[in-house]
């Protein structure tokens, strides 16, 4: 199966649930992706949606959707700059976004599409199997159903880390009919992940350059994705930003779902006062340009400049230039990523 029909067997699952709920038929949607998202990958989400019998009525990103339900759950007055901080399972994203008048405008995205919830989990199966490995003289990296019990015990290990400073693994008939017991400290988690929040850190510090902001001039910052629920990240966070509260008047869990179903509400013609007002403006996660002959690239519109946009440039083709079309690569880069072919233009 392609990660399109996988993707489309959970979003045929969601719609089915909603439909049960609802008593109706579900025929429109609004997906949220991650913000460092390329073209090809919110295209993929789309084609899944096709798949499950959806209608897109939009792709937004999961900052945007958290800024719209913190716009709608907070009562703002004046100019607000908030941080966005979108920690999910597979990725790590961080924007910011200014609040005037009912506008939410992203200034700058960054993030990483290889940090995220899952990693910590990662991490703490790979120390247990080691752990194992020591008292035990057995390899169990390679039992699929161990690995899986591991993984279901690891992911409760750091919820409870999240509440307790100690968590415990119990295992019966773990490997090789050998039961597998232990314990991981607060301290142990934090010290296995180090590198994890050092990196998160960094997209911080380059979300802030890229919108020319201090720190100091943060007004708000929300946390989003289960796992921003982890103390180490919370504290991180704090103190970054020199003590500053963090603002938890929405659910982590639930407030990209809850700003989808308002722009989803938007977008359908709900004619509510507190809608009417809102208004959320993203960003283009990477630069778009042409790549010439040579492989030299032209940037037309910068990363995170204010979407939808428009930009016009004039090439000229050399008199050597004999073919009978020219062909153009529309390419997203980044200096942080390798290219990305979006499309060819045929002249």
């Amino acid at each position: 199966m392609t990660p399109e029909e996988v993707s489309a067997l959970i979003l045929r699952k969601m719609k089915q649930i909603a439909e049960d709920h609802l008593g109706g038929p579900v025929t429109d949607a609004v997906i949220t992706v991650p913000a460092v998202f390329n073209d090809s990958q919110r295209q993929a989400t789309e084609d899944a949606a096709v798949i499950a019998g959806l209608n897109v009525l939009r792709i937004l990103s999961e900052p945007a959707a958290a800024a719209m339900a913190y716009g709608l759950h907070n009562q703002i007055s004046g100019e607000r700059q908030i941080l966005i901080f979108d920690l999910g399972g597979g990725t790590t994203n961080v924007s910011v976004v200014v609040f005037y008048e009912g506008v939410f405008e992203v200034k700058s995205t960054s993030g990483d599409v290889q940090i995220g919830g899952e990693d910590f989990d990662v991490r703490m199966i790979t120390h247990f199997i080691e752990e194992f490995k020591r008292k035990h003289n057995k390899d169990p990296s390679k039992n699929k159903h161990a690995k899986q019990r591991l993984r279901s015990a690891c992911e409760q290990a750091k919820k409870t880390l999240s509440s307790s400073t100690q968590a415990s693994i119990n295992i019966d008939l773990f490997h090789e009919n050998i039961d597998f017991k232990s314990t991981i400290t607060r301290t142990q988690f934090e010290e296995i992940n180090d590198d994890l929040f050092v990196s998160m850190r960094t997209i911080i510090e380059t979300t802030l350059r890229d919108a020319k902001m201090d720190k100091s001039s943060i007004d708000d910052i929300v946390l989003i994705g289960g796992s921003s629920r982890i103390p180490k990240i919370r504290d991180l966070i704090r103190e970054f930003f020199n003590g500053k509260l963090l603002n938890q008047s929405i659910n982590p869990d639930e407030a990209v779902a809850y700003g989808a179903a308002i722009q989803a509400a938007i977008l359908t013609g709900n004619k509510s006062e507190q809608l009417e007002r809102i208004l959320s403006l993203d960003v283009a996660p990477y630069s778009l340009g042409i790549e010439a002959k040579d492989g030299q690239i032209t940037t037309i519109i910068e990363r995170n400049t204010t979407i939808p946009t428009k930009q016009s440039r004039t090439f000229e083709v050399s008199p050597s230039y004999q073919a009978d079309k020219i062909v153009t690569e529309l390419i997203e880069h980044d200096e942080r990523r390798p290219t990305m072919p979006m499309t060819q233009f045929f002249l």
